[in-house]
Order: structure tokens, then sequence, then C-alpha cells
């Protein structure tokens, strides 16, 4: 399979301002055209790689590039025209209705000093309200909005971007299973139906393995392994990212694991804790 690049990333380093590198030397292609999952434990860079990729925070040291430029070329707005992010968490004024906050994903292509919705705006986020089931809430106060309705108007207004790339920082974290299946599906169906490069940062295994076509697998702030998902995602390779014991099962064409703890693991786990806790409590009594 020809596979083409749609980011790049270049012996990549990242710290804290106090000093403490939390990315060291990483280098990952991600595909064109394709759902990308980013897996690993809490605390492993997940998270800080993708708000990188969305611009949102700068390397010590290292290369980005999307669509063979540098992401350093682009202005903030014309990166939000290639680029649109679906955070874990998000905010707005609890007044604005979905309508309002749909639209705020078209403020790339509008003038900066008079803002004005042209045809084709209205035209798209109309679309978009249709295409996540919230065209009968499009009136109401998010303030009204359950968290399932709340996680659509946040993607529809990402999707308002009409961006070829998607970048999720677990965006199913706080729904139930029925709306994460949900949500799962439909970036599988955003993909296929437009060819958009969607990259994900997911926790649960099971969906990344049923939904994304190809994987990077990181711990303590390194990259274990990358490439297409059913070659890549092996019991090993997860046994040494998470620490965990995992069982891989087939169900006709479909994978699936289940997990449980390594012996000794709990008891381990208990005393690194009690033992922060005390370098903790001797930090604060100096």
């Amino acid at each position: 399979m020809d596979i083409k690049s749609a980011f790049k990333v270049e012996h990549l380093r990242y710290a804290y301002d106090k000093g403490e590198e939390i990315l060291h030397d990483i280098d990952v292609m991600i595909p064109e055209g394709m759902v990308t999952g980013i897996l690993g434990a809490n605390g492993c860079g997940k998270s800080t790689l993708l708000k990188l990729l969305a611009g949102n925070r700068k390397p010590k040291s290292g290369r980005i590039t999307l669509f063979h430029e540098d992401i350093r070329s682009y202005s903030r707005r014309e990166y939000a025209k290639v680029v649109a992010v679906v955070h874990q968490q998000n905010t707005a004024p609890q007044d604005m209705t979905v309508r309002q906050v749909v639209a705020a994903g078209r403020t790339p292509y509008q003038c900066p000093l008079r803002y004005k919705e042209s045809k084709e705006d209205q035209e798209i986020v109309t679309q978009v309200l249709e295409q996540m089931a919230l065209s009968d809430l499009a009136e109401h106060p998010i303030l009204d909005l359950s968290g399932g309705q709340m996680q659509r108007v946040w993607m529809a207004m990402a999707l308002a971007q009409n961006t070829p790339v998607l970048l999720m920082d677990e965006i199913t974290t706080y729904l139930d299973i029925h709306y994460q299946l949900e949500f799962m599906q439909m970036i599988r169906n955003l993909n296929q139906k437009y060819q958009k490069t969607e990259v994900m940062v997911l926790h649960d295994i099971n969906q990344a393995m049923t939904y994304c076509d190809y994987i990077v697998v990181m711990k303590d702030g390194r990259v274990l392994a990358q490439g297409m998902t059913k070659e890549i995602l092996t019991e090993s390779l997860l046994e040494e990212a998470y620490g965990i014991r995992v069982h891989m099962m087939k169900d006709q064409d479909q994978r699936y694991c289940s997990f449980s703890l390594i012996e000794g693991e709990t008891r381990d786990r208990k005393e690194r804790i009690r033992n922060d806790e005390e370098i903790n409590d001797e930090n604060r009594a100096e």
C-alpha cells in the first residue's frame, strides 16, 4: 500500500517551562486520508503530541510538517483552514445557542475587522447541523444540552471549519457507551465519505482496533511502535505500553482484547503511590 504522509514529525522534543522534558526525540508519520489512533498509558505524552500537531505548543526542538510544509510557516488563520481540533473539554458562554457555537467554526473564513456570515457560511452551518442531528436544537441555548448533545456541538463546530484534517483529544471520555460508539462510527463515516485525515487520542484499545487504520503507541514520552493497526497491535506491544496482561481474541474478522493485571502489579502500584505521597509530604514540610 502506498501511504502518503499528512503530518511528519522529526526529532521532536518538548519540555515544560520548568525544564522537565515530556517528549524525547519523537519521529512520527501520520498518514493522509486515514484514521490514526494515538495510544498509551496516562502521562505517556499522547495529548501533548496532539497539542503540538494542533500548533498549540512550541517544541523544544525538532520539526513538524503538514503536507510537506513546516507548520510554523502557516498563520494561525490559515492553519485553522487546514486543521480543526476537538478538545476533551471545551467552554463557551452558556447563553449562546447551538447555531451560534457551530457558526464560530467559520471564523477563519471571515473578515477579522467586520464579522458577517456569508451565504456559504450559513449553508455550511445548516448542513453540519443536519449532519450531526442538531437541527431541532439549533436555537436552544447550550446550557440546556446533555453531555452527549454538547459533544456533538463541539464536533459540529470543528466540521464547520471544513478542514481536511481533524484532531480529537479523548472526545469520548465522558460519554456513555451508546454515545461513544455513535461518535466512533461517525468519525469513521466522515473519513470514508470525505477522505479526512483524522487523528485521535484514545483510551479504549478495542475502539482503536475497530475504528483506526493506523496506530501510534507511546510510552514515557517515546514512540514504542507505529504502523497499520492490523500489523502492529499485538499482545506483547500492549503489555509493554500499559504494564498489563493482554489476551487478544477474534470474532469473525474483528479482533478484540481482554485485560488483567500482571501478578504483583496491584501491590507494586500501591507501594509507588505510598512512596509518592511520602515524598510530597516531605516537600510540603520543607
